[in-house]
């Protein structure tokens, strides 16, 4: 029997989260090659620009976290 999302995920209580999905990760001068390849390879920023307006036109949380280095390490 299929799985129907809808029955799962209320758009009220769901949030999509894209960590470490910016140009000094993923583009093309990123410091992971395979990862940068990957990434064009499969389409990734357009799929996942498309899913993160389907979740905000929908009222669904969109959070884009970066990591930083603190001065401590």
């Amino acid at each position: 029997m299929p799985l129907d999302l809808r029955e799962l995920v209320k758009p009220q209580q769901t949030a999509i989260v894209a960590f470490e999905c910016q140009v000094g990760i993923i583009g093309p001068d990123g410091p992971f090659p395979a990862l940068v390849e990957a990434v064009r390879a499969e389409r990734m920023i357009e799929r996942l620009a498309a899913l993160m307006e389907a979740a905000r036109t929908v009222g669904a949380q969109v959070v884009h976290a970066t990591a930083n280095t603190r001065p401590n390490g």
